[in-house]
């Protein structure tokens, strides 16, 4: 954010405070929204040959005290977003489909050159209250084809809240 919008924002901020203490309003402090569910993630394998695909355990536990709908998918596009890092913190190398997902296509030339849809299917599972769902995902976006140690994590939104819920960091080791 620039300097005039944080600025400005501030200002709007202040404003908003000192109209609601005229007003005879308390100033208690705004309940903090918490998404609906927590997400938890381990590895099939911590450590592989390059190139092997990397499968990612996912458990979605809902938080809230009522039904939740988590959408998973069953092909295509998965409703995660990830953040593959090397050893020395940088993102790791996108693959072809990891570069198509972040130029918003939805159809992407594998290596053999036949095109493949990236488009999703699947749909919302109920988890009740305290309940926990299990995914997997498989790591296609990123190149994983050198040896070396990474850092994976998640995030995905919380469609009850529009949260943005992030898992725990896992360390995967791609060796010869």
């Amino acid at each position: 954010m620039d300097t005039h919008a944080q600025f400005t924002a501030a200002f709007l901020m202040a404003s908003v405070a000192c109209i609601g203490s005229a007003a005879g309003q308390s100033t208690a402090p705004v309940q903090e929204r918490k998404p609906s569910f927590i997400m938890t993630i381990s590895l099939k394998e911590k450590t592989v040959r390059p190139g092997s695909q990397v499968f990612v355990n996912v458990d979605l536990t809902n938080t809230s005290d009522r039904e939740a709908q988590i959408y998973i998918t069953r092909s295509g596009k998965t409703p995660y977003t990830f953040q593959v890092l090397d050893g020395t913190g940088k993102a790791a190398p996108l693959t072809r489909q990891g570069r198509a997902i972040l130029n918003g296509q939805s159809v992407v030339k594998d290596e053999k050159g036949n095109l493949r849809m990236m488009v999703g299917t699947g749909g919302a599972v109920p988890v009740a209250p305290g309940g926990t769902l299990h995914d997997m995902v498989i790591v296609t976006e990123y190149d994983l084809s050198q040896p070396g140690e990474y850092t994976i994590r998640l995030q995905r939104t919380d469609p009850a809240t529009k949260l943005i819920v992030t898992s725990n960091t896992v360390t995967l080791i791609v060796a010869n």
